[in-house]
């Protein structure tokens, strides 16, 4: 390994030798302390073999010696790869810029985008980016420098109209993601005409009428989607109280079987470019005989939708191994208890009364414990539905 790395480093020649003594001429090198480790002979009596560049004035005085013929087939090595470039500067010149462009635009921000999960009504795009720029977030910007949660908070502050705002970065590009405040759209609500309906199967057990027509009234059962208070072309406003029931069902198995990861870990780095994958160093799922694994990719972004067709992928794998536990009836039941509860707090609305809990049904078969639980709840029920056409 060493000897083929010095040859790469002074240089080697592959040569040819033809004659009809080439014994003579290897005894010829060996006596002068030569020694050729790698020659291949044809059936021809033709023999090519590689030598160092610094050997080579022995070479020519060993060929003289043994009436043989040297012929150089090819040349390799760091010298001769400087002696190319030399006569093509822009070349080196070129790879030089590509591997400093690679290392420094990977660090800047050359693009910022802004993005929302609905139509921006009051503020505009170009706002949000001067906003952002005031705050460090542009083009040109180096990315360890920035703070994001700092600039978040920055936004929010000098921007009352900002809901929400979160800052990503995805190789060269950052993004703002930002909400704005509906105060209008709040406000209109609570003007609009339309009815109140109920949200869950319910009883009925009390009625805040503030505005509108009130269609049900104290002990009667409704169903979800039944109109409580009619707007009658008005905003309909009340708070309805009324008892729900909510059921829900749990199981968890006697046996539980699986896979976990043991905490050994393999991580994989590859360059991807047009329908290429390059693999730089790393085994990856190769490395253990089960495993889970994610990517992180970081595509290089030249400027907004100009992309350089060079992905940077790192894959990220755990060793896995099965396990198996055996849950007693007792605990296997406070499992599915949990997931029931769980299952629920889920439908639950932000403000309610338990009035009880109760476990309805609970059995064990087909290797599960199963658990029927029911609540009973206090709250409003009273959904705001706007009028048709509005």
């Amino acid at each position: 390994m060493l000897e083929r790395a010095l040859f790469w480093i002074w240089g080697w020649v592959e040569l040819e030798l033809t004659g009809e003594e080439p014994e003579r001429f290897f005894n010829l090198l060996l006596a002068q302390g030569l020694v050729i480790r790698e020659s291949e002979r044809y059936a021809d009596g033709r023999v090519r073999f590689r030598i160092g560049v610094g050997r080579f004035s022995v070479l020519r005085r060993a060929a003289r010696g043994s009436a043989c013929r040297l012929h150089i087939l090819r040349k390799g090595g760091v010298p001769f790869i400087l002696a190319r470039l030399e006569r093509r500067p822009v070349l080196p010149a070129g790879a030089c810029l590509l591997v400093l462009l690679l290392c420094l635009l990977p660090a800047l921000v050359l693009s910022v985008a802004v993005e929302s999960p609905v139509p921006l009504e009051t503020l505009s795009e170009e706002e949000i980016l001067r906003l952002a720029a005031e705050n460090g977030v542009a083009a040109g910007a180096w990315k360890r420098k920035l703070d994001f949660d700092e600039t978040e908070r920055r936004m929010m502050q000098a921007e009352p109209l900002l809901a929400w705002v979160e800052i990503r970065a995805e190789g060269t590009r950052v993004t703002l993601s930002v909400v704005e405040r509906e105060i209008a759209a709040e406000a209109r609500q609570k003007q609009a005409p339309g009815d109140l309906v109920a949200s869950a199967d319910a009883v009925v057990e009390d009625i805040l009428l503030i505005s509108g027509v009130a269609l049900v009234q104290e002990g009667d059962v409704v169903a979800a989607g039944d109109v409580l208070v009619s707007g009658a072309g008005s905003h309909a406003a009340a708070v309805v109280t009324a008892r729900v029931w909510r059921q829900a069902e749990g199981e968890w198995p006697l046996l539980e079987q699986g896979w976990q990861a043991t905490g050994r870990e393999a991580r994989s780095v590859l360059v991807s470019f047009a329908d290429k994958r390059i693999r730089l160093w790393g085994g990856g799922e190769r490395d253990f005989a089960h495993s889970s694994s994610y990517v992180r990719s970081q595509p290089l972004v030249l400027w907004r939708n100009i992309s350089f067709p060079v992905e940077l992928n790192t894959e990220y794998y755990s060793e896995q191994e099965a396990y198996s536990r055996e849950w007693g009836e007792a605990a296997a039941k406070e499992k599915a208890t949990a997931l029931a509860r769980a299952e629920l707090a889920r439908c639950l609305p932000e403000e309610y009364r338990l009035l009880s809990e109760q476990e309805r049904e609970a059995n064990t078969r087909e290797g599960f414990c199963r658990v029927t639980l029911q609540l009973e709840t206090e709250e409003d029920i009273a959904r705001f539905v706007p009028a048709a056409g509005d």
